[in-house]
């Protein structure tokens, strides 16, 4: 009897195909047990592709309120027992069960054991560090612009997957002020920034370290 985790990855294989063929790609899938799941050929360069599919956006901890969508891709083979490596194939397709949609998001180096994204036409408050980006902006159109002729365009696949730490304005004024004015006690820095001592505690504590009674930033 095949399991409700295989059923899923051969639906999503098909729904890969399905996006590829009728946005007018030529390709075939593979054979099972091999590193990738699907080989697009692009006339004069092949381009393999692995497939992930989830079946809803889900919140992944608490630092996440809002769910989001999560694609699990470190890990390879029956029960995750090895990690994929740079070169097995070129990209995943990440296929969203819920929208029947596919997106397409380059395999450049060492990657994540879960990719996040945000879900379109959800507004999501900024946090701390790289905030995840829109699913939709990795459509097939943009990814295989990476491929041109034989050979692979790097500089455009690693732009796709660079995120841009994004943080909140008190963020960046508690660590100004620190900066500025140097070692301080925590009631120093909510009277010079004005922002309640829980949200500067909570911003301490990722960013600063605790000595003698004052904080400092981390280097």
């Amino acid at each position: 009897m095949e399991s409700h985790e295989l059923r899923i990855g051969r639906a999503g294989q098909h729904l890969a195909m399905f996006d590829l063929l009728s946005n007018g790609y030529c390709c075939c899938q593979t054979e099972e047990g091999m590193a990738y799941d699907v080989i697009v050929d692009l006339g004069v360069r092949l381009v393999r592709l692995q497939v992930k599919a989830t079946m809803k956006p889900a919140r992944m901890n608490g630092g996440y309120a809002t769910p989001t969508y999560l694609f699990h891709v470190r890990r390879a083979g029956r029960h995750g027992k090895r990690e994929y490596s740079v070169g097995e194939f070129e990209g995943f397709a990440l296929v969203c069960m819920d929208t029947r949609k596919v997106w397409y998001y380059p395999f450049l180096g060492r990657i994540a054991k879960t990719l996040i994204f945000r879900v379109p036409g959800i507004a999501y408050k900024n946090g701390f560090g790289r905030v995840a980006p829109y699913i939709d902006q990795f459509p097939s159109s943009r990814f295989f612009a990476g491929f041109s002729g034989e050979t692979i365009d790097g500089d455009h696949l690693t732009q796709m997957v660079t995120r841009r730490p994004k943080h909140s304005p008190e963020f960046n004024a508690v660590v100004e002020c620190v900066n500025r004015l140097g070692p301080r006690k925590l009631d120093d820095i909510v009277a010079s920034t004005g922002i309640c001592k829980s949200r500067v505690r909570q911003i301490l504590n990722r960013r600063g370290q605790f000595f003698n009674g004052v904080w400092t930033l981390k280097e």
